[in-house]
């Protein structure tokens, strides 16, 4: 070899690493059955979450602005 090496490099030392955890896994979350119905059959409903407005009104085009044109 070039630079006077006779063997591929190794390491000196190999470190023996344990990857089990010193806990028990424990689940994040519950399960939990939602039940939408009454006892007849029909389907309960909640209040919206979150309500909005509709869209605003107005031209199209240069020139347009919510407030109005801005004299300069």
């Amino acid at each position: 070899m070039a630079a006077g090496h006779e063997r591929a490099f190794c390491p000196a030392k190999i470190i023996k690493k344990n990857y089990k955890h010193p806990y028990d896994h424990m689940t994040e979350r519950r399960e939990v059955v939602k039940n939408y119905r009454d006892e007849e059959g029909a389907v309960i409903t909640a209040p919206r979450n979150f309500l909005t407005n509709p869209i605003k009104k107005g031209k199209i085009g240069k020139q347009t602005s919510l407030g109005g044109i801005i004299p300069y």
